[in-house]
């Protein structure tokens, strides 16, 4: 469905807070060049970076604004 979903020009991108980095991964070698894929889980934020998410959107960010902002982490 999010290949599919991929392919309508009005989406640009995808937030994934289900926590399964392997689902993450998947999601990122259908459609990482055709929308962003943006972590919403804080558990698994640094490597879904790492893999190639284009940022996050995260809890912690409201709590502890800080850690993230400017951070080598933060994308904008």
């Amino acid at each position: 469905m999010v290949e599919d979903l991929a392919q309508i020009p009005n989406i640009v991108g995808l937030k994934d807070s289900s926590g399964q980095l392997g689902y993450i991964l998947a999601v990122l070698e259908k459609v990482r060049d055709k929308i962003s894929v943006l972590c919403g889980h804080d558990e698994v934020v640094i490597a879904a970076l790492a893999a190639g998410c284009s940022g996050a959107i995260l809890a912690s960010a409201n709590v502890i604004p800080d850690i993230w902002v400017g951070s080598k982490y933060t994308t904008i």
